[in-house]
């Protein structure tokens, strides 16, 4: 049985205004802020695969090896430069400003929720999500799974999480009210 091709539909919500007035809100869940930090260990994968690059790794080792340093992609990592008030902020006058919708703005941070928890601080925030963007450990590979969690309810998969080599999960489990072991 042969089936039809899929039919593909490329919208641009900030130019297709009979798409955007359909919807009341618009919600952004993937929001990194200044407590995030990304692995740059693919750096040294994504290096190793190319040939040019690979020679710009030998002369970057060579200066390395030069200053008796080592250059360790897996302990390195790049942290967006907002503190979590200026990037909700952002997030929801984008939001607002260029879609004309009410804003749902939730920060998700790699491995650790102290950015919604430090927002829910302020009293005209105390109901922003509390969501993260877990790094979850898979053989060779990392995966990045976006939850907006009752972390309470999680808190067996943030220990499994630190157990296989998971970033930061104390935090997190200590947050949840589970102690160590539990």
């Amino acid at each position: 049985m042969r089936r039809k091709p899929l039919q593909t539909k490329v919208a641009w919500l900030d130019r297709d205004y009979s798409l955007i007035r359909q919807f009341k809100t618009g919600v952004s869940i993937h929001s990194h802020t200044n407590g995030s930090g990304e692995s740059l260990e693919f750096v040294g994968r994504f290096l190793d695969s190319h040939s040019l690059l690979r020679y710009f790794e030998r002369v970057q080792t060579a200066a390395v090896d030069k200053a008796n340093r080592k250059l360790d992609f897996g302990r390195a990592y790049w942290t967006p430069p907002l503190c979590p008030r200026s990037a909700y902020e952002m997030e929801k006058q984008q939001i607002e400003n260029r879609l004309g919708l009410r804003a749902l703005v939730s920060n998700s941070d790699h491995d650790g929720i102290e950015a919604p928890m430090l927002l829910r601080v302020v009293p005209a925030m105390k109901d922003v999500p509390v969501s993260l963007e877990w790094t979850v450990p898979f053989q060779s590979a990392k995966f990045h799974l976006l939850d907006i969690a009752r972390l309470a309810e999680k808190t067996h998969l943030l220990h499994q999480l630190r157990a296989r080599g998971g970033t930061r999960v104390d935090s997190m489990a200590e947050i949840a009210g589970q102690k160590e072991g539990a």
